[in-house]
């Protein structure tokens, strides 16, 4: 039993083992990853996206990869409404069709 509601978790995940650092330790950023990526997808569900991945780097930060469906009439509109869904977040979208231009920084 949890005391305090805002430290309850809103879902569990089972995975078959944690990721680890060489030394045996729980590796904390792929998890954190793996949360973000899940959390996205909820975000993002709807929208016809081909792919969609997240990447940390040193770099850029947290980045994710967004592929459209190739199938669409209207791409700009689906990009508007990526862009309006992930507004709020400290993260960097990259379009994979878009390999040359530079990723667009929320």
């Amino acid at each position: 039993h949890i005391g305090e509601p805002p430290a309850t978790p809103r879902r569990v995940f089972i995975t078959r083992e944690l990721p680890l650092t060489a030394v045996g330790k729980v590796h904390k950023p792929t998890l954190r990853t793996d949360a973000a990526r899940r959390h996205l997808l909820d975000t993002l569900r709807g929208l016809p996206l081909a792919r969609m991945e997240v990447d940390d780097s040193a770099h850029l930060g947290r980045t994710v990869r967004v592929a459209l469906d190739a199938s669409l009439d209207e791409p700009q509109r689906t990009r508007s409404a990526v862009h309006e869904a992930l507004r709020g977040y400290a993260l960097t979208i990259a379009w994979e069709e878009d390999a040359q231009a530079p990723p667009v920084a929320l």
